[in-house]
């Protein structure tokens, strides 16, 4: 693995010390470093509003429960299951 790599990794691993606090400044710094250095391409980023809507879910009256039900039995059946 090149040096460019290795430091990248470092950096992402390292940003998990910064504090909550501190991470808007962080961001800000990195979009100030693209910016600077001409990369100022948009993002191509798509909304996920709405993307279940009219698929059925909106018939399930209490979907948290339903899908709760649904795990359990998904793991019932995984720590029932014969090796």
């Amino acid at each position: 693995m090149n040096s460019s790599a290795i430091k990248r990794m470092e950096i992402v691993n390292e940003l998990s010390f910064i504090p909550d606090n501190q991470i808007d400044s962080i961001k800000t710094f990195i979009e100030f470093l693209l910016f600077r250095n001409g990369n100022t391409a948009k993002k191509n980023t798509r909304s996920l509003q709405d993307i279940w809507k009219n698929k059925g879910f909106e018939k399930i009256v209490d979907l948290e429960s339903e899908i709760k039900a649904i795990r359990k039995q998904l793991s019932d059946s995984i720590i029932n299951k014969k090796v």
